[in-house]
């Protein structure tokens, strides 16, 4: 069976909306939740975010998915409603996965990397207590998605200094 291996599987996970996928290990998580998926829908996931933005032709999906096994097209819009179905029971109402007539698929979500690493130098902060006191009552009643955005967001000012 071939399996996407794509950029999205180089890198250890990227996070989507409230997903994390793991590529290498071949999970999906909503909300640190785990999430059943299909391996045909899982792979078309993997090759579609590692492209996010950008076109990805029924021939390009159907090779990177099933390889040398000669599919129809009606295979490949079987596990992308399958992944559909999956992506859509955040209730966000947020649609991952657009149909481009005649070309193929494009996945919509920006993807970020869900782990930054953190400085490798000590930081003082006793000058920011209340820059953290905020931080803490935004993260007090966040979602875990909202949680990781916010996060993401303050790990990446950190590496910006």
């Amino acid at each position: 069976m071939a399996r996407a291996d794509s950029d999205a599987s180089a890198v250890d996970a990227i996070a989507f909306g409230s997903y994390i996928l793991r590529a290498n290990s071949r999970s999906l998580e909503r909300d640190g939740v785990p999430v059943q998926l299909g391996d045909r829908a899982f792979d078309i996931l993997c090759a579609l975010t590692a492209r996010a933005g950008q076109i990805v032709t029924n021939r390009e999906l159907m090779s990177e998915v099933w390889g040398r096994v000669v599919v129809g097209a009606g295979s490949l819009r079987f596990h992308i409603n399958a992944l559909r179905k999956v992506l859509a029971q955040d209730g966000t109402q947020t649609r991952y996965v657009k149909n481009v007539t005649r070309r193929g698929y494009t996945f919509t979500a920006p993807v970020r990397s869900p782990i930054r690493d953190l400085p490798r130098r000590p930081v003082d902060i006793s000058a920011r207590a209340a820059e953290i006191q905020e931080i803490a009552r935004l993260l007090k009643n966040a979602t875990v998605a909202e949680s990781a955005a916010l996060i993401s967001v303050i790990l990446d000012r950190i590496a910006q200094r």
